[in-house]
């Protein structure tokens, strides 16, 4: 009786998959978290570096570096939804390698990104981005 209680029991598969999904799914659950969060921080780096190479380009366009009002107004408007805190420096103007006298502007721009979950990254995080654009 006991050793056909135990083959039974042997041979019973059900919940099985059960048990296996209760072990594997937190780590699945963990795991697209840290690709969520990564994405958000990612996609606040992307967007803050769009929006200084539009303000680089405003800049090279105007050829009035002085203005730097309007080319803050341009880089905070693009960063509105994503990045806080942003901080626009003012812009430059350089020289391009390359010889003669290739003049562009470089521009600047720190900005905070809140964590979208806050589970792998609890405080704010401070992006930077930097362009240089040939004068037109």
């Amino acid at each position: 009786m006991k050793k056909y209680l135990f083959h039974r029991l042997k041979k019973n598969e059900r919940g099985a998959s059960l048990i296996e999904f209760a072990l594997v799914a937190p780590l699945l659950i963990f795991l697209v978290m840290g690709i969520v969060e990564f994405g958000w921080i990612f996609n606040g780096y992307v967007t803050l570096n769009g929006a200084v190479r539009e303000g680089a380009r405003i800049a090279s366009i105007k050829k009035d570096l002085d203005d730097t009002g309007y080319i803050t107004e341009v880089v905070e408007a693009h960063v509105t939804n994503t990045l806080f805190n942003i901080s626009v420096k003012d812009p430059e103007e350089v020289l391009i390698s390359g010889g003669g006298k290739n003049y562009g502007v470089k521009i600047a721009a720190d900005g905070d990104i809140e964590p979208l979950i806050g589970f792998y990254v609890k405080n704010t995080i401070t992006l930077s981005a930097e362009t240089t654009m040939r004068m037109q």
